[in-house]
C-alpha cells in the first residue's frame, strides 16, 4: 500500500506527516454476558477483591458494569473501580472480555461468582 501524505494547517505554520494505512489482520471479537449478583455480599470487600485478582491474571481487556448503568463500564482490574459500581446482592452486571484469551478469562470470573455466591 503507497503511504498516503497529509496536510495539517495549524495557525500559520503547515507541517506533513506521514501516515500508514496498515491492514486490519484481526477481527475483534468481544465475550458479553449479563449475570445476577447473588451473594449477599455483592461484589464489595472480599469479593471484590477475589474479582479484581482473577481478572489481573488474564492479558484480555475486561470490563464489568452494571445492567442499568451500562454506559459507566470499570476496569476489572481496578478495585476502585469495582467498588466504585456498588453491587449488591441481586444487582445485574454485563461482564465483557475481548482479547487473547477473552473465552478463558469470561469462563474463569462466571465460575469465580458462581462460586462466592
Amino acid at each position: 500500500m503507497a503511504p498516503i501524505r497529509v496536510a495539517m494547517k495549524e495557525d500559520r505554520l503547515v507541517t506533513e506527516k506521514l501516515c500508514v494505512q496498515i491492514p486490519f489482520t484481526r477481527v475483534l471479537t468481544v465475550q458479553r454476558r449479563e449475570i445476577v449478583v447473588s451473594n449477599p455480599a455483592g461484589l464489595h470487600a472480599r469479593p471484590a477483591a477475589a474479582f479484581v485478582e482473577m481478572a489481573g491474571r488474564f492479558s484480555s481487556s475486561i470490563l464489568v458494569a452494571r445492567k442499568d448503568c451500562l454506559f459507566r463500564p470499570a476496569d476489572a482490574r481496578s478495585i476502585f473501580s469495582v467498588l466504585a459500581l456498588g453491587v449488591s446482592q441481586g444487582t445485574e452486571i454485563v461482564l465483557e472480555t475481548s482479547g487473547k484469551d477473552e473465552v478463558e478469562a469470561m469462563n474463569a470470573l462466571i465460575a469465580l461468582l458462581q462460586e462466592t455466591q
